[in-house]
Formats: structure tokens, C-alpha cells, sequence
């Protein structure tokens, strides 16, 4: 079927209803002043290849400390991580576990142990014998941790991890989610003394996909003080998105269907992240999809979901996720989401950003990505200067241009 024939199918439904959809997010309007830069990190390699970022993380050592980010990216198996300082970007080797190779990535966070711990990057792969494995920061070294498989079946795919409070000034927890090979959604995490798996199960009604399943993870806070809610979204075979999440007392599978009830055939999760209405709101989720080249935003705010799409005035033919994010401009006021994309064939990083007012599509000027795959292209991140500086986004994304190299995007 010919580019102009896919666009034109969703085209007659979308005049039908979707055009009538608004922007819901509430953060409030414009950037900080600042441009965008664009910068160089090398590679590890003389000769990049079989390329997947895991992710990417902001890391501050302490409590009053500069943020820094810290990038993950699997080559040829061996996993390696980069940060940057005024010296320039510093190129880490995590190497790989001992048992089996990298098969794929999972996720990254930070875990703090208290409020005032600095922050430790935690890495998850995935093997090519369908176990978990953990690469993570003790303070001095990197170890690698086999969580090994959900019990009695193997890790088919990653969905996402985050990190978890429980509740003001307690320890944050890992809780990652994955596909197993037996169709059900597990999580595994971190409890205080071990890790532990759970069958998160089957939505009701639906079949997830054996791959390409994930939209993504994200927590949901009621206020500054109170505990974490993880909710993971995912892609079941019909492309409804689902979500399974815990709400205080127990887990459940919600069922948010498709963009206004469109059968998307080629959907694909393009990721998702908690927005803040107010510094000291409640973070309420936001989940994108795309198909055809279209965004669509799942958000919902105080019990309230909704489907609605963002105009599209780029021409993508299909959408490859590079990162989302939640920025904050200055202390007093609240988030504003960006989604950044890349065309599945590769080309400029395109940010899809809420200015206050809608939904507005950016080049990022002279950017040029590599095509790395059906699912990441790249990764972001947000970074502070101070706790009272204004939040800036970093976006990096692989070269097309030989020999590859890791750049960053970032807005300061």
C-alpha cells in the first residue's frame, strides 16, 4: 500500500471527529529563553553498529549538586555509558553479563535511599536466554545482578521501569515491567530485602503482542507527599492500549481502546510521563501513540480519559520514539510535556511540545538520526542546573553519518 493511500485511510476518519479533539495539558505557556545547541559525544567504537539506547537518566550526586546526564547504549552486546562535565563527555565500558548476551534493552532510572542520597543509575537488559539482568551504581563499582526469568516462563520484551516512593522520605524501589514469553505482563522489583516477580496477568478481553507491546511506564503522585502509583501502558493484537496500574489498594487492567475508537493497524507506542499541573499538583499521566505518522495523546486528569490527536504538519510515514519528557520552566509554575520522534526511516528529530496554548510540531534543526530499529531511536532527558533552575531538555540520538556518533540536542 503506497504512502499516499495509508495516509488518505486515516485521513477520512479523522475529519469525521478527531479534528474536533483539543489539547488537554494545563502546564504553563512558553520555554525559558534559551536556543538550541547541538554537540558531539563520540562513540566508544571506532565502528558503531547493532546499535539500541536503553535509555537516558539525570543523575545529581547531592541534594543541593549540578544534574548531569547520564546516557545507556547496548553495541554489539557490550553495554556503555556516557556522562558529561565541563571536561567534555567521559565514556564508561559496563561490559556485559557473564551467562548470556544482551539480547535487548529495558529501561534506566535513578534510585535515591533517602532524601538526601545521591542519586544511582540502575541499568536492565534483557538476554538472549530471556532473563532480566541488572547493571547497576553500589557507590563504587558497577556490578551485573541475574533477576532472572518470570517464573515458569522467559522475558519475551521490555516494557519500562521506574522508580517508586512509597510514601514522603522513604526509599525509592525499581519496579520494572516486562512481556513474558507466555502472553503476561510481569513485574519485577525491588522490595528492601530481595527482588521479587509478580504475575501481573492478561487484560480481560485482549492478547498482548508478542513484541512491540510497550507504550510505556510512568508514576502517578496525588501530591508531594504521598506515594507512588506505577501504571504501565501497553499494546494489546487489536492496538488498544491498556493499562495495568496499582491505585493505593490493589492492581488492575483498564481497557482506553484505540484514538477515538479508529482501528490502527500499524499503532505503535511512542511512550509516556506524569505531568504536573502545579509544582505541588498531582502528576497526571499522559500516553502516545502513533500510526500513519499521527500523534495521539491519551491523558487523563483526576479520573477523566480522554483520546486526543495532534495535528500533523511534519509528513512522516511511520513514527520511531526517541523520548519523552516533562519540563519544568521555572519553580512556581507547572510541567509541559514534549514527545520527540523520528521518521522510522531515520532523518531530523522532530519535537511535538505543548507551548500553553496546543500542541506544536519543531524541526530540530540540523539533526540527523540514524535508523536504529522498530522501537527506541534515541533517548531524553531533562537536567537542572540547581534545584531552582529552569529544567531543559537534552535529546540524543545516533548519526546517520559514518562513522556513527552519539549527539545531544539540548536547549540552554
Amino acid at each position: 500500500m503506497s504512502r499516499a493511500v495509508r495516509r488518505a485511510r486515516v485521513l477520512t476518519v479523522t475529519v469525521v471527529g478527531i479534528l474536533l479533539a483539543a489539547g488537554t495539558a494545563t502546564a504553563a505557556a512558553g520555554p525559558a529563553a534559551g536556543r538550541w545547541h547541538l554537540d558531539d559525544y563520540g562513540s566508544p567504537v571506532s565502528e558503531a553498529t547493532y546499535i539500541q539506547p536503553v535509555g537516558a537518566v539525570s543523575v545529581r550526586q547531592s541534594i543541593d549538586g549540578e544534574e548531569r546526564p547520564w546516557v545507556f547504549t547496548v553495541i554489539a552486546g557490550q553495554l556503555y555509558a556516557v556522562w558529561s562535565d565541563p571536561g567534555g563527555p567521559h565514556w564508561l565500558p559496563l561490559g556485559a553479563p557473564s551467562k548470556s548476551e544482551i539480547f535487548a534493552p529495558v529501561g534506566v532510572v535513578t534510585v535515591q535511599d533517602n532524601l538526601y542520597a545521591p542519586q544511582r543509575p540502575y541499568v536492565f537488559v534483557q538476554t538472549v536466554d530471556g532473563h532480566l539482568w541488572l547493571n547497576w551504581f553500589d557507590g563504587v563499582r558497577w556490578p551485573w545482578l541475574d533477576l532472572g526469568t518470570p517464573p515458569p516462563t522467559k522475558v519475551a520484551d521490555g516494557i519500562g521501569v521506574v522508580s517508586v516512593r512509597n510514601g514522603y522520605g522513604l526509599p525509592q524501589r525499581p519496579y520494572v515491567f516486562v512481556l513474558g514469553v507466555d502472553g503476561h505482563l510481569w513485574l519485577n522489583w525491588w522490595d528492601g530485602g530481595g527482588w521479587q516477580w509478580a504475575d501481573r496477568g492478561t487484560p480481560s478481553d485482549g492478547t498482548l503482542l508478542p513484541y512491540g507491546t510497550r507504550v510505556g511506564v510512568l508514576n502517578l503522585r496525588l501530591g508531594p507527599e504521598d506515594a507512588d502509583w506505577p501504571q504501565a501502558f501497553v499494546l494489546d493484537n487489536q492496538r488498544r492500549v491498556w493499562r495495568n496500574g496499582w491505585d493505593g489498594s490493589r492492581w488492575t487492567w483498564t481497557n482506553h481502546g484505540t484514538p477515538h475508537g479508529m482501528s490502527l493497524p500499524e499503532s505503535r507506542g511512542l511512550g509516556a510521563l506524569a505531568v504536573r499541573d502545579a509544582p505541588d499538583g498531582a502528576a497526571w499521566p499522559h500516553a502516545f501513540v502513533g500510526a500513519y505518522g499521527y500523534v495521539f495523546e491519551l491523558s487523563g486528569a483526576g479520573g477523566e480519559w480522554q483520546w486526543v490527536y495532534h495535528p500533523d504538519a511534519v509528513g512522516f510515514e511511520f513514527l520511531n520514539p526517541v523520548g519523552a519528557v516533562a519540563v519544568q520552566d521555572k519553580p512556581s509554575v507547572g510541567d509541559r510535556p514534549y514527545l520527540f520522534v523520528v521518521d522510522r526511516y531515520g532523518g531530523p528529530v522532530w519535537s511535538n511540545w505543548w507551548s500553553g496554548r496546543g500542541w506544536e510540531w519543531t524541526e530540530q534543526v540540523d539533526t540527523d538520526a540514524e535508523m536504529l530499529g522498530y522501537l527506541d531511536s534515541g533517548a531524553a532527558v531533562t537536567i537542572q542546573d540547581t534545584p531552582e533552575s529552569p529544567q531543559r531538555p537534552y535529546v540524543f540520538y545516533w548519526s546517520s553519518s559514518w562513522p556513527r556518533q552519539l549527539m545531544v540536542n539540548w536547549w540552554g
